[in-house]
């Protein structure tokens, strides 16, 4: 008898690819396919908007509570008697090139000024909601053979404590862990979209 396997061609178009590109508010809402989506994430690699190398890859996960209703005489679990409640969204990733920038994404609640040559970094003991919440922290990851698929955060917050450690005969990391959230509370989708962009 012949083997049985899922993979059939259409496998290898929708796996994901290589560690993905990070960028802070990059703006790809003009592309209509993946080849413009390409062109503009090759052109936005060069600016600030982009993290930068990371080491490992990057994790995402949106993970909710969910809670059963109790009832007297329910001895199996009921359809519809599930009840789903807080959606927590994270991305944990290490990133590399340590750059004011990605200091100050790091650090939460922390301010950049520039003096002359010197660029200093200092921490707020509060945070303010008009700047240290990133609109939009966008991953893009190569899917397939030319295809893209683009996780977008909305609102993002450094949830883990700014860390940076150096390693002898090595190079110096730096974890961090954005949590995504929602600017409305009466908002009742969670607070990311994913897409595919393909080429007809």
């Amino acid at each position: 008898m012949s083997r049985i396997s899922a993979v059939i061609p259409k496998t290898y178009e929708e796996l994901l690819f290589d560690a993905g590109v990070v960028f802070e508010n990059l703006d790809y809402e003009s592309a209509t396919n993946a080849t413009e989506l390409y062109d503009l994430v090759k052109a936005a690699i060069t600016t600030e908007a982009c993290l930068g190398a990371t080491r490992g890859g990057v994790s995402w996960s949106s993970s909710a509570e969910f809670r059963e209703i109790e009832l007297d005489d329910i001895f199996v679990t009921i359809k519809g008697a599930t009840q789903k409640g807080k959606i927590t969204v994270t991305v944990s990733l290490t990133l590399t090139q340590f750059s004011p920038e990605n200091a100050r994404r790091l650090i939460n609640a922390s301010d950049i000024t520039e003096t002359g040559n010197i660029t200093e970094l200092r921490e707020r003991t509060f945070i303010d909601t008009s700047k240290d919440y990133i609109d939009h922290l966008v991953i893009v990851v190569r899917q397939g053979i030319g295809n893209y698929a683009v996780i977008d955060m909305e609102n993002v917050i450094n949830t883990a404590a700014g860390a940076i450690v150096t390693n002898n005969n090595g190079e110096a990391e730096m974890a961090v862990t954005w949590t995504a959230t929602i600017a409305d509370p009466e908002e009742t989708t969670a607070p990311y979209s994913i897409k595919w962009f393909k080429n007809s």
